[in-house]
């Protein structure tokens, strides 16, 4: 009992020991209050201000707080909220994707479809040209075979009316024998006393050993024969300048369509860019044009040669009569006209070898431009060489032919100008250019060494030839 009565004081001893140390802490602040007596009048200020940053830090937990649980959430959701904007951004990009692949398929189809409309346009031009050319040539070709069908009807004309009137040449000259045999008859022995005595029946006593009657026959005759072989002259003149006419047409025509077709193909549209398409495509021109040159251009010179050889023998046969002398002056506008035409084909023989040197140019460097040419276009290649050197189409020959034929011409000039003078006409020399240049003695190198570029092939070649058996007429028919 007694230990028990001891515990209860002690521990109520300990107790008011707490309850003096607990009363100790909770007067230290009076007692520090006590101590800062001065500061007690700013008491009211410090609480207030201590009221309003516990409400704003109250508002600024709060605030943390929401901020603090809307971070939860969207940690939370992220990876939902992830998923779902990939998903729908996946979903947008393919959208896109494939209308953009739409749109460039529209895109590369309308190209397509372009240049397919393009070629079809070009190929239906150049059907069109080429008809309206080919009528046009068809048309000249028809206009002038129908001259050369009235000038040979007018001929034909000509020959009769000649049979008819030498016919009544023949009757006539038979009536004549008939009435000098009857002279004879009558007169026979005054006859024989002047044959004896040496006097002939001719007029001008040149034939003394011929009578009469043979020497009428022999005038009417030769006349007779010179009228149809002037004839027969100037028929061949005009036929054959009217041949030049139709060549140098037709020339020109075709010369026309073509440069009309290089044109829509350089400006409608550009052959590809492959060295082996731009090869075919130059080798094709080059050819073309050394065909032009060889069909069209040699046998012109051939006919204005042929022609002023023609005009040569014409001068060399005219009479000392005035009347066959007057004729010299229609020689000089047809000599005039040679010198035009052949001032003109020259000028196109320079353009067509200027462009074959050009194509054969283009075409070398497209040759050049293979890695490894095959046999074919080698093959192609000698063969536009060989085309080039069997028609001696080089620029010097080609001078030297034009200059051989300019020489003539300006020759016979001179010869009918001379001729003039002895006759006493006046003839007034015009000066004019050249109608051609002279002939080279020595082929400048380098000349030749154009005609031997590297060139490409192509499959095709130019077909535009026209052989001498295809001219108008042969000479056959004069007879």
């Amino acid at each position: 009992m007694a230990a028990q009565t001891l515990d209860e004081r002690i521990n109520s001893l300990s107790s008011l020991v707490d309850e003096l140390s607990q009363d100790q802490e909770k007067y230290e602040p009076l007692v520090t209050l006590v101590d800062s007596v001065p500061n007690l009048l700013k008491l009211d200020q410090i609480l207030s201000s201590f009221k309003k940053k516990s409400r704003d830090l109250k508002e600024q937990l709060k605030a943390n707080k929401a901020l603090i649980k809307a971070t939860k959430d969207n940690l939370n959701t992220y990876e939902d909220r992830a998923k779902r904007e990939l998903e729908m951004a996946t979903i947008k990009r393919d959208k896109e994707n494939r209308i953009l692949g739409t749109r460039l398929g529209n895109v590369e189809n309308s190209f397509k479809q372009l240049s397919i409309d393009n070629q079809v346009v070009l190929k239906t031009l150049e059907i069109q040209i080429k008809e309206e050319v080919c009528g046009v040539v068809q048309h000249v070709e028809d206009e002038l075979t129908e001259q050369q069908k009235d000038f040979k009807a007018k001929l034909a004309t000509n020959q009769e009316e000649i049979k008819k009137y030498k016919a009544r040449l023949l009757e006539t000259s038979k009536k004549a024998a008939e009435e000098l045999k009857q002279y004879e008859e009558v007169h026979g022995a005054r006859i024989q006393k002047m044959q004896k005595e040496g006097k002939g029946n001719d007029p001008n006593q040149a034939k003394g050993r011929e009578n009469m009657k043979n020497w009428l026959v022999q005038e009417v005759t030769t006349r007779l024969e010179n009228a149809v072989q002037q004839c027969h002259i100037k028929y061949e003149q005009r036929f054959k300048s009217l041949n030049l006419k139709y060549n140098e047409e037709l020339l020109s025509l075709r010369a026309e369509v073509e440069q009309v077709r290089d044109s829509i193909l350089n400006k409608g549209v550009k052959p590809a860019e492959r060295p082996e398409t731009q090869l075919e495509f130059n080798n094709e021109n080059a050819r073309r044009l050394i065909n032009h040159v060889a069909a069209f251009s040699a046998s012109s010179l051939d006919n204005l040669l042929e022609i002023a050889m023609t005009i040569a023998e014409n001068i060399e046969e005219i009479g000392n009569s005035q009347s066959e002398a007057e004729e010299i002056l229609a020689f000089k506008e047809n000599i005039k006209g040679l010198k035009e035409s052949l001032a003109n084909l020259e000028t196109r023989i320079d353009a067509d070898l200027y462009n074959i040197q050009e194509s054969l140019r283009k075409a070398g460097i497209s040759a050049k431009e293979f890695a490894k040419p095959n046999e074919k276009v080698r093959e192609e290649i000698a063969k536009t060489q060989r085309l080039m050197k069997e028609g001696d189409l080089n620029k010097a020959n080609i001078k030297n032919k034009v200059g051989k034929v300019g020489e003539e011409i300006s020759e016979i000039e001179k010869r009918m100008f001379t001729l003039a003078r002895q006759k006493g006409l006046s003839i007034r020399e015009e000066e004019s250019p050249p109608a051609a240049v002279q002939p080279q003695n020595k082929q400048n190198k380098n000349e030749e060494e154009e005609d031997s570029v590297d060139m490409g092939s192509s499959d095709e070649e130019s077909s535009v030839k026209i052989s001498s058996s295809e001219d108008i007429s042969s000479e056959e028919d004069l007879d």
